[in-house]
C-alpha cells in the first residue's frame, strides 16, 4: 500500500467551494479508479488559513502511477485547485503498519 499526502493551504474567502468540490470529487474517485482504496480529507483552521490535507491510499506504486503517468509529484493537476489553493505540496510513503481499536497490529509488506 501507498499513501499519498496533499497539503493544500486554501485561499481565504474560497474555502466553502473548494471544500465542495473536494466532496464530489472523492464521491466519484472512489470505486472508479483501479487501486484506490481510500480517501480522506482532514483540516486545520490556522493563521496562514485553512490548511488541509488530502490523503489517498493506493493498493500499490502500480497502481498510484498507472493512474497518474507522469504527474505522480504534481499537487494540483485539476484546474480549480489553481484558484482555490495559495500553495500545495505532496508526499508519499510506503504504508508499513495498521494498528486500529479492537484488532491486533498487522504489518503490510
Amino acid at each position: 500500500m501507498v499513501l499519498r499526502v496533499v497539503r493544500f493551504v486554501v485561499r481565504r474567502g474560497v474555502e466553502a467551494g473548494f471544500a465542495e468540490y473536494m466532496r464530489k470529487l472523492a464521491e466519484n474517485s472512489i470505486g472508479t479508479i483501479d487501486g484506490l482504496e481510500q480517501l480522506e480529507l482532514v483540516r486545520s483552521v490556522r493563521e496562514e488559513g485553512v490548511v488541509v490535507l488530502g490523503m489517498s491510499l493506493w493498493r500499490d506504486w502500480e497502481a498510484l502511477e498507472a493512474f497518474y503517468a507522469d504527474k505522480l509529484d504534481e499537487p494540483l493537476l485539476f484546474d480549480p485547485y489553481r484558484e482555490w489553493v495559495e500553495s500545495a505540496s505532496i508526499e508519499h510513503f510506503e504504508h508499513v503498519l495498521t494498528s486500529r481499536r479492537n484488532h491486533r497490529a498487522a504489518q503490510i509488506g
